[in-house]
């Protein structure tokens, strides 16, 4: 009787010690919704057209296939500041030197290279240089991906597809 009770003791204090299970399975439902969502996706441009590396890795939004289109990585730098980085290993870059268009060209993300990635819903974002502009795709200059929007509207949004 004694050996009952004493294993019925342990295995109550083994519990009150340990705690509940729950909390260890909403951390793991948690840790499996954290590595389900892609850092990985490809950007659809208010025109319809998806973004692609142009001639000189200038970005620009002329792509119709979806199959086509740049598949871009999030890489977060902290402080809520991101780099974009391409399938090609490169970092977008808001190039100050050739009118704030983005090119996929820079092997390091330096403060050029910084992006703020600003939800508007589940599936749209705006995204913000670190010359203070928001990007849109000039539709007056072949699509190109140009840092130049002192507000986001309904062209500087782009849909997020994920990879």
């Amino acid at each position: 009787m004694k050996t009952k009770i004493s294993m019925a003791a342990i295995a109550l204090f083994f519990i009150i010690g340990c705690g509940p299970n729950q909390p260890k399975q909403e951390e793991q439902q948690q840790t499996e919704q954290q590595s389900s969502e892609s850092t990985k996706f490809a950007l659809k441009a208010s025109n319809m057209q998806y973004i692609v590396l142009g001639p000189d890795s200038v970005l620009v939004a002329n792509q119709p296939d979806p199959t086509k289109a740049e598949v871009f990585e999030k890489v977060a730098l902290g402080d809520g500041k991101y780099a974009l980085k391409t399938s090609s290993g490169k970092y977008v870059t808001a190039d100050r030197s050739r009118l704030n268009c983005l090119y996929a060209n820079r092997d390091n993300p330096w403060l050029w290279e910084t992006f703020d990635i600003i939800s508007i819903d589940n599936a749209k974002i705006n995204l913000k240089s670190s010359n203070g502009k928001f990007v849109g795709a000039d539709y007056d200059n072949d699509s190109k991906m140009i840092a130049s929007r002192d507000e986001a509207h309904v062209w500087e949004a782009f849909d997020v597809e994920a990879r």
